[in-house]
């Protein structure tokens, strides 16, 4: 799914998603609402914090819950065009378009298939960002998540690569307050946008980015510009870690994410 992001985006907050299960005695099924999101800001050369808010609402019913109906929500991409590039929802589930959905002051508004999004404003590392969505049940649930510190990469390793001698890269960065553990990223960059060709979580200030990463599907050296990205993650990253966490009135995960000054790397 992909809509049209008139706006740079050099901070991306992400609100939540979320999700009803309908209930039905005869079949020992139950009513429970679901939230998944999170709030990110990536930081500039300049430290300007700029980002846009969205939301994924849906409701779906099923006999009992499974975590894996969740879409994990990271970061959105941006391709050439200038398309947000959003996660597709599974077939059980539809779109809630009249739900009311707010973080702090903020009012996201409704743009297409569930997801509503926010004008761009200002996010503040170290800061509390509360949660609250009322579907149009008057279903209501709150949660907050705290934006981890400034941080930033202080070595790599390497960043010129040859296409036919590649190695493993060492990483590392300083730390962020309130983090509880990195996500590492490395994206990359073609005409068409960008694709993830790495994705880990560690819980030091340390990492090997390994050689396969800089491959095509074939185990061949794909030449080209990377973005190395590391997030400091304040909350939860995906199902594997379900939890109520600071969620009232529904199950789920939010995570606070800060977003070190993205540092390229180039395999020729």
């Amino acid at each position: 799914m992909k809509i049209k992001n008139t706006v740079y985006i050099n901070i991306i907050a992400i609100a939540g998603a979320l999700l009803l299960i309908s209930s039905n005695c005869a079949k020992n099924t139950f009513k429970q609402l679901v939230v998944s999101g999170e709030v990110a800001t990536v930081l500039s050369g300049s430290k300007a914090n700029m980002n846009q808010l969205y939301t994924l609402v849906a409701r779906t019913t099923i006999d009992g819950f499974n975590i894996n109906d969740i879409p994990q929500l990271e970061p959105p991409s941006i391709d050439s065009s200038g398309n947000l590039n959003l996660p597709d929802l599974p077939a059980s589930l539809e779109p809630v378009t009249d739900a009311s959905v707010t973080i702090d002051t903020i009012s996201l508004k409704h743009e297409t298939g569930g997801f509503y999004m926010s004008a761009p404003t200002q996010l503040q590392t170290l800061k509390k960002y509360n949660f609250h969505i009322e579907t149009p049940d008057s279903t209501n649930a709150d949660g907050y998540v705290y934006l981890p510190g400034q941080f930033s990469i202080v070595s790599i390793s390497d960043t010129l690569l040859s296409v036919d001698s590649l190695a493993d890269i060492n990483v590392n960065w300083s730390k962020s307050d309130s983090a509880s553990k990195y996500l590492v990223m490395v994206q990359f960059v073609d005409t068409s946008g960008t694709v993830t060709k790495y994705n880990t979580t560690v819980k030091d200030t340390t990492c090997v980015i390994p050689a396969n990463t800089f491959t095509d599907e074939n185990g061949a050296g794909l030449s080209g510009k990377y973005l190395l990205e590391i997030g400091a993650v304040y909350g939860g990253l995906s199902a594997s870690t379900f939890t109520n966490g600071s969620l009232i009135g529904a199950l789920g995960m939010l995570a606070g994410i800060t977003i070190a000054q993205p540092a390229p790397v180039i395999v020729q």
